[in-house]
């Protein structure tokens, strides 16, 4: 709207036809009445028009500034602007090269130790995983072309406790080759301690040895998962200057189970006696055989002893496996003689036609039974068994 006022005959009475506005100014006229309005500002740099301020927006000038300190900030809900903390948080999170990571958790790895450092690398198609551990210990482990593994830890206990070392290896060479040793360099160390069942651990220990085992029920457990040829559950070995001793334990040769097999003599007990302890030998015999003891009476020159039920149930008693009977008198008669022997008794009968009343101690012994399982079929030949082939030389070295 041109305002030409001074070219205007006062004589006469004008009507305003039209009228127009350049935005973001917007006129309007309706009949006698104009009305106007001024469109909101744009932040495109240069629609201008209508904007709302609060006083955070103006410096003490009157010229708009942003206030950062009491502005809007971003959180997980709202959108804002990020503090320099934030930010600094944020420009931290990954840096040019990943050095290190605290906590990891992915479909095959989980690191959860801030104390630990994991590096992966890969250098002529190997590649080699290393922790390294706080402290003064160390263990790598490394998968190689040549399928070689090194890994070693070294952990030394407190004062009051044997030190203890594990080394694992795979230098050795012949029968041993790539075979993990565990040793420790210590004279009076052990050089594995396992426990089992939740169980306290001992300290000291009360020996230093190869390996000291607890558990529970059982200290150590050990099976043979083979179900054809020779084999045992455990291999014991002693060697002096001279000769090499052997046990064997829970075992299968040939067609016989075998509870110890070795070339050393077996003590099975000891005795007491002023204080000091005795070794108990066992006996030895060609034969696998079971035997018994017990004692009866001659009743007018006559006895007859019925056999432990449990004892005849376990021998077998044959022409050619006869049970043997020995009697010893203890009062005074004409001597006896034993008939009618078999795996459930035998009879005693004073010779001479003798009358006597006088008591009498026996032993029996009798093959044990071969080992059977519920068809009947045998898993334990021992009836016939008799000075058994040992094994070869190469066990007792």
């Amino acid at each position: 709207m041109t305002d030409n006022s001074s070219n205007w005959d006062l004589g006469y009475t004008y009507r305003l036809i039209s009228v127009s506005g350049t935005s973001p100014l917007f006129l309007n006229l309706s009949g006698n009445s104009l009305t106007g309005s001024v469109s909101d500002a744009v932040a495109n740099g240069s629609t201008k028009g209508v904007a709302s301020f609060s006083s955070n927006d103006f410096d003490g000038t009157g010229n708009i500034s942003i206030d950062y300190t009491n502005g809007q900030k971003a959180t997980t809900s709202q959108t804002g602007f990020l503090t320099s903390t934030d930010w600094n948080t944020f420009n931290n999170k990954l840096s040019a090269a990943l050095t290190s990571v605290n906590s990891m958790t992915g479909p095959s790895i989980t690191v959860n130790s801030p104390n630990s450092s994991v590096s992966v690398t890969s250098t002529s198609n190997q590649v080699q995983l290393q922790t390294n551990f706080a402290g003064t210990g160390s263990a790598n482990t490394s998968s190689r072309s040549d399928h070689n593994h090194d890994a070693d830890y070294i952990q030394n206990q407190n004062a009051s406790a044997q030190n203890a070392s594990l080394y694992i290896t795979s230098s050795l060479s012949g029968s041993g080759s790539g075979t993990a040793r565990i040793l420790n360099s210590s004279s009076s160390g052990t050089g594995i301690v396992a426990y089992g069942n939740n169980q306290t651990p001992l300290s000291p220990l009360p020996y230093s040895c190869g390996g000291a085992l607890f558990g529970s029920t059982y200290g150590t457990y050990a099976r043979a998962l083979s179900t054809s040829g020779d084999r045992f559950g455990g291999f014991f070995v002693s060697s002096t200057a001279s000769s090499t001793v052997y046990a064997k334990i829970a075992g299968y040769i040939g067609s016989t189970n075998y509870a110890l097999y070795g070339n050393g003599t077996v003590q099975g007990g000891v005795a007491k006696a002023a204080g000091m302890t005795y070794g108990m030998s066992c006996p030895s015999s060609p034969e696998i055989l079971f035997t018994d003891y017990g004692t009866g009476q001659l009743i007018n020159g006559h006895a007859y002893v019925t056999l432990d039920p449990i004892f005849s149930e376990n021998i077998f008693v044959s022409s050619d496996h006869p049970i043997k009977v020995f009697i010893q008198l203890e009062g005074e008669c004409n001597g006896v003689f034993v008939t009618n022997k078999s795996k459930v008794g035998f009879n005693v009968t004073e010779l001479h036609g003798g009358s006597s009343n006088v008591p009498f101690s026996y032993s029996v012994i009798a093959n044990r039974d071969d080992l059977k399982d519920s068809s009947g079929r045998i898993i334990s030949k021992h009836v016939g068994v008799r000075f058994s082939p040992v094994a070869s030389d190469q066990d007792s070295k």
